[in-house]
C-alpha cells in the first residue's frame, strides 16, 4: 500500500471503531472497504476502490481483515451482512444500505450506487 492510501482511506482496526462508523454515518453515507492483504481478488478490488477514492469526497473506512478480525465480526453483526472480502458496505444513519463483494467491487458499481444516495 502506498503513502497515497493514507490520504484516501481512514484505516480502522479496533472493535470500538464501530462507534466511529455509526457516528460518521449519521450525517452522510460512509463506505466501509474490507480488504484482505493476501487475496489477489482483494488486490484488484483495492485498485478499483482507490480509483474511486481519488474522486470521492466522502469518508472511506478501510478495514484490513488480517489486522482487524474482531472488528470484521462486529461489522457483520452490526450491519447484518455476511463477512466477505473484498467487501464494500455503504452505511447511512447506522444502517447498511448496500453491500457488494468479490468481483462486484468495481469503480462503476460503487460510483453508480453512491450517486443515488448522496
Amino acid at each position: 500500500m502506498s503513502e497515497n492510501d493514507k490520504e484516501l482511506f481512514t484505516d480502522l482496526k479496533e472493535p470500538e471503531d464501530i462507534e466511529v462508523i455509526v457516528a460518521e454515518s449519521q450525517s452522510s453515507p460512509v463506505i466501509i472497504f474490507k480488504h484482505s492483504a493476501t487475496c489477489p481478488i482483494s488486490a484488484e478490488a483495492h485498485d478499483e476502490v482507490t480509483t474511486f477514492a481519488e474522486e470521492y469526497e466522502g469518508i472511506i473506512f478501510r478495514v484490513i481483515v488480517q489486522e482487524a478480525r474482531e472488528l470484521c465480526k462486529i461489522i457483520s453483526e452490526e450491519f447484518d451482512v455476511p463477512h466477505q472480502t473484498p467487501q464494500i458496505l455503504i452505511v447511512h444513519k447506522g444502517e447498511c444500505l448496500y453491500e457488494i463483494s468479490h468481483e462486484d467491487v468495481t469503480f462503476d458499481e460503487i460510483t453508480d450506487y453512491i450517486s443515488r444516495v448522496s
